[in-house]
């Protein structure tokens, strides 16, 4: 038995006739009645019944037909991803990274990444936790970079690649401007600017409410642009500090405390186990020396 033989088999299934399937692959229908006749004696069952000049498939034809669906299309990504590696073939590599990532050492990792590997043609999004995380999960993209807010799944790999500090960002007339560092529980007392997508306000929200612990009450902005124009006198903008470039004279920044201590959140890289790219180690390997 052989791949192109399982290809035969899924093809007359599909057209319903050994003929139109013996022409789709230009070859004669006695051929093709042939191959799905050695098809037949090495599985040792029957896979058509045939009658005067049409068919059905047996109970075994109809399993097999199944399963050999998903062996032929694992095969032809197999082939497909074997041929990317070559480096002959242009291929893309889509990658989703959250809001603010690109403050980090994201750029050096992917033009190192696009000079070692410069027939891959990466493909960046930047969005929320949730638009990235559905894109992946609806296979429009390959792998994202993110913080963790639900439970890993046993069908994403989750690398953590990093942490970094979570930090406040005021404007110079907020009371806590002239701050080194300022505890979780003494920001109640001030409004928190949170970077959302529309609709998915209540979703922020509960994360940092919930899992964060911020008491405080919630405006919203829509885009990192637009969160520094809205801080004002008594807002204060959370984030995570990526950086250790200096800040802009247009606002103070500080660490946010709990119990005195940093707090820290762990970014990783999620792919699908089932669907990682050809090019996923590749990226990882160079992610992981950049993030060190």
């Amino acid at each position: 038995m052989n791949f192109k033989q399982l290809s035969y088999f899924q093809d007359i299934v599909r057209t319903g006739s050994f003929t139109e399937a013996a022409e789709e692959n230009f070859i004669s229908q006695s051929a093709m009645s042939q191959q799905m006749k050695s098809l037949e004696e090495e599985l040792g069952v029957t896979l058509f019944e045939r009658k005067n000049r049409g068919f059905h498939l047996t109970r075994a034809g109809k399993f097999f037909y199944q399963k050999s669906q998903r062996l032929l299309e694992d095969y032809n990504v197999l082939v497909a991803d074997t041929q990317v590696l070559t480096g002959t073939q242009p291929v893309s590599m889509r990658i989703g990274l959250l809001w603010g990532m690109t403050e980090s050492v994201l750029p050096q990792i992917l033009a190192e990444f696009k000079e070692r590997f410069p027939s891959v043609q990466l493909e960046i999004t930047v969005g929320s936790h949730e638009e990235i995380g559905t894109a992946l999960r609806q296979q429009k993209l390959d792998m994202t970079i993110s913080d963790q807010r639900k439970a890993f799944s046993g069908n994403y790999a989750n690398i953590c690649l990093t942490s970094f500090p979570l930090y406040v960002r005021v404007g110079h007339t907020h009371p806590l401007s002239q701050s080194n560092s300022v505890q979780m529980k003494d920001l109640q007392a001030y409004s928190a600017l949170l970077l959302a997508v529309k609709g998915q306000e209540k979703i922020e929200s509960d994360y940092y409410r919930d899992n964060l612990g911020f008491q405080s009450e919630f405006n919203f902005a829509y885009s990192l642009e637009e969160a520094l124009q809205l801080m004002v006198s008594t807002a204060y903008f959370p984030f995570e500090k990526m950086t250790t470039k200096a800040t802009s004279n247009l606002y103070h920044e500080f660490p946010l405390l709990q119990n005195q201590q940093p707090i820290e959140r762990d970014y990783f890289l999620f792919y699908h186990l089932e669907r990682a790219h050809p090019y996923t180690e590749d990226f990882l390997e160079i992610a992981k020396c950049h993030f060190r």
